[in-house]
């Protein structure tokens, strides 16, 4: 494969053939609590905002 079959310069085709997502891949995943507690407070949060609101609208 060369830069001119993709119609680009040296720069864009050796940053198309380096494979930045690799460090991505390789990071540690976070474990099911951690992400469970890293959603508990928003989710929290949406509940009041809408229990709220349902009480403001007297709806409940």
């Amino acid at each position: 494969m060369r830069a001119a079959d993709l119609n680009a310069g040296a720069l864009a085709y050796q940053r198309l053939l380096t494979k930045p997502w690799t460090v991505l891949a390789l990071t540690a995943q976070p474990s099911w609590s951690a992400a469970l507690s890293a959603l508990a407070a928003p989710a929290l949060v949406a509940l009041l905002l809408a229990f709220g609101g349902a009480l403001l609208l007297e709806r409940v």
